[in-house]
């Protein structure tokens, strides 16, 4: 694991990337639990939508975790308010799902069986930092932005590149882009979306960690 270490306004932080999936979530949380003083985590993230008419880029702060064993421990509600004042988060329920639901069907499958009210996201990590978190009494946040929502589906299959702990084989997706060049528009879009993303959620914490609002 890396682990970056800086300053946000006034606030001290420390920022790992776990990558995809439960496992590595998981690991990379317990890691930075281990090393660093930590009063607080944030989860960020991508999302798909599972309610109808979310747009892409949409920032979703978590009010309630699920995953398939049923509800996770809850979320900072005071921090959660926060994210939803400040930066425009709608407060969504998040369900943390062992595979990559890419498709219109999948998702709309997701979104039934949820029955939930209000805005609902599919993610493939928030469950397990929400469980390690609660289990060292550290409190935390979840903010995701929607990268796909729930009506379209995926230009480019990412189900078929995962790994057993969730990761994307990225060799082997680019190995497929050059044997299939039909593939890289689809994967030149999803890149434009990452970073639409990220510049949201990386506003979105500054706004969260505003010295202002201390």
């Amino acid at each position: 694991m890396r682990f970056v270490e800086g300053e946000l306004g006034r606030s001290k932080v420390v920022a790992v990337c776990t990558g995809e999936g439960c496992e590595s979530a998981s690991e990379g949380a317990r890691a930075l639990l281990d090393r660093f003083p930590v009063e607080r985590l944030v989860v960020l993230g991508f999302a798909g939508g599972l309610s109808p008419s979310l747009e892409i880029g949409a920032l979703l702060v978590a009010r309630r975790v699920l995953d398939g064993h049923g509800p996770s421990p809850d979320p900072d509600a005071v921090w959660s308010a926060r994210l939803a004042r400040r930066c425009g988060a709608r407060p969504a329920t998040f369900y943390t799902s062992r595979r990559l639901l890419g498709t219109a069907a999948s998702k709309q499958d997701a979104w039934r069986r949820l029955g939930a009210d209000g805005a609902a996201a599919v993610d493939l990590e928030t469950a397990a930092v929400a469980a390690l978190a609660h289990s060292r009494g550290v409190p935390y946040v979840a903010l995701r932005a929607i990268s796909d929502a729930a009506e379209e589906t995926l230009p480019v299959p990412l189900d078929r590149f995962l790994d057993e702990r969730g990761r994307i084989r990225r060799l082997a997706l680019l190995r497929r882009a050059v044997l299939q060049p039909g593939l890289v528009p689809g994967l030149l879009a999803l890149r434009r979306r990452a970073a639409l993303c990220s510049e949201r959620l990386a506003d979105a914490l500054c706004d969260l960690l505003a010295e202002d609002d201390r």
